[in-house]
């Protein structure tokens, strides 16, 4: 399902939203931008070279990937021919959606938003930035997650 206000809602051919990959318990999220058509093939985050770089960075940093959400800003594969403003424009459709889903991480102690749109998209009232000892905030000046 597309969300309602995105540019390409009524746009049929538009490939389908690629579902998180995750695990009930993670304590890591990390948001990218946007799915590109090899992670929809794949019907998953971070399937292309990006992901090849993402695993080589986080197997550098000990990060165990099948222990963490990930996820994209924008829920779809945009068409390759979407302009700057219609990504903008998709990443504000899918910031309710991010939020509920990041919300949902009861667990969730470390937000790795991935690049400068992904980060912007991460700035939503009631996301994960803003949590706190079981506090919700509204905005990266809060981001400390520290107990």
């Amino acid at each position: 399902m597309r969300c309602p206000q995105c540019p390409w809602a009524d746009t049929p051919h538009l490939a389908p939203v690629v579902a998180p990959q995750s695990v009930p318990e993670a304590t890591v999220a990390l948001v990218g931008e946007r799915y590109a058509h090899r992670e929809v093939e794949e019907n998953r985050p971070f399937a292309g070279e990006s992901g090849e770089i993402l695993r080589a960075a986080c197997d550098a940093g000990r990060l165990d990937l099948s222990e963490c959400h990930i996820t994209n800003a924008v829920g779809c594969a945009p068409p390759r021919s979407a302009s700057s403003a219609q990504l903008t424009a998709a990443r504000k459709a899918c910031k309710a959606r991010l939020s509920t889903e990041l919300g949902a991480l009861e667990r969730l102690k470390v937000l790795l938003p991935l690049g400068g749109a992904a980060l912007a998209s991460c700035d939503v009232p009631g996301s994960i930035l803003g949590r706190k000892n079981g506090q919700r905030g509204n905005n990266i000046e809060n981001h400390s997650l520290r107990e």
